[in-house]
């Protein structure tokens, strides 16, 4: 009879340690899932951000100037902006890389608008300028109602690993 009730609680205690760990990896996956979410919907609010900036500037008169800071981290965690020039547009690239997920949306920008983007890791904020010229007239956006920012000068001299180089070349 003994036996048999050793037997009993080593099949039980098999039993619950499994069920506890089921409930652990579960449970685990979801708080991971959440995270994710959570670093989506920042990248997210950046790039909307941006993107009502640019749209502002397009909407603008000839000649409108802004400069606007931007986070350097989002939820402790670094993020890059990178611009590519393309011959009609530019393309910037709002990137969160975060150990083997990387999330990255990206903004078109007409060339009417022309910026810079400073990140360097001396200045707590990210710098972003945006600009429209008098003698750049945007008639009708080929890029529909997706624009974006664009540099025409340099983000920052110095080589930082991740950053914007000023060259419209990724690291």
């Amino acid at each position: 009879m003994r036996a048999q009730s050793a037997m009993e609680l080593m099949l039980l205690t098999s039993v619950m340690f499994f069920i506890f760990m089921g409930a652990l990896l579960f449970g685990g996956y979801h708080l991971a899932a959440s995270k994710r979410e959570s670093e989506q919907s920042q990248i997210a609010e950046v790039a909307e951000f941006m993107e009502s900036e640019i749209g502002i500037a397009l909407a603008s008169e000839p000649g409108y100037a802004r400069d606007f800071t931007l986070p350097t981290s989002l939820g402790g965690a670094r993020y890059e902006i990178l611009v590519e020039e393309q011959p009609d547009f530019t393309e910037i690239i709002v990137r969160f890389v975060n150990y083997t997920y990387e999330f990255e949306r990206t903004i078109l920008v007409p060339s009417a608008v022309q910026g810079m983007v400073n990140m360097s890791p001396s200045v707590p904020e990210v710098l972003v300028s945006i600009r429209t010229y008098p003698d750049q007239v945007l008639e009708h956006s080929p890029l529909g109602e997706q624009t974006a920012l664009l540099p025409r000068g340099t983000a920052d001299d110095r080589r930082h690993p991740g950053q914007y180089h000023g060259d419209g070349h990724r690291p």
